[in-house]
């Protein structure tokens, strides 16, 4: 909004270029989520949003359910009744523990989420841990070295909100 008239109003020259395809800004936090879920929703067509999930280590017994569209990185470990609810992504060498529940949420690489917390419209960077039992709600945690627990509401029970209407598509089982 400001970067193009200034150069404009300075007299330098600006050049373009035709793409073809989606295209998309993702300067803020909202627009990077939203283009990370059209690339779940099949509209960013290249190798990393139709590669499937693969060396999921999920625990003995599991009850896992996927109410929406899931993308599951490599090498992540998936407790007991867990849920993903909406877009979610799991980045690589993440571990869920039993009865997590992530509404739209982004998990970038080797992160934890403690059991029974609860992430909704969260957006965790490498290596964020979120201690168990904790709710995050519209955040994100962008520093590594920052403990989620410390920026949480701990509670006892949550009971999760409840999305309808997804689709479920490329949760490797």
């Amino acid at each position: 909004k400001q970067l193009f008239p200034r150069l404009l109003g300075e007299n330098l020259q600006i050049k373009g270029v035709r793409l073809e395809g989606y295209w998309s800004d993702i300067g803020t936090l909202e627009s990077y989520k939203r283009t990370t879920f059209d690339g779940l929703d099949g509209a960013i067509h290249s190798a990393a949003c139709s590669e499937s999930a693969n060396s999921l280590n999920f625990a003995r017994g599991v009850q896992r359910s996927a109410s929406g569209t899931v993308l599951v990185g490599k090498n992540v470990t998936i407790g007991s009744n867990v849920e993903f609810i909406g877009h979610v992504v799991v980045g690589d060498n993440c571990t869920i523990e039993s009865g997590a529940c992530l509404i739209d949420s982004i998990l970038w690489s080797d992160c934890k989420i403690g059991s029974s917390s609860y992430l909704y419209d969260c957006i965790l960077a490498t290596g964020v841990i979120v201690a168990e039992n904790s709710v995050l709600e519209s955040q994100a945690v962008l520093q590594s070295e920052l403990q989620a627990a410390k920026v949480l509401t701990r509670l006892e029970s949550v009971a999760p909100r409840r999305l309808s209407g997804s689709k479920v598509s490329s949760m490797a089982s």
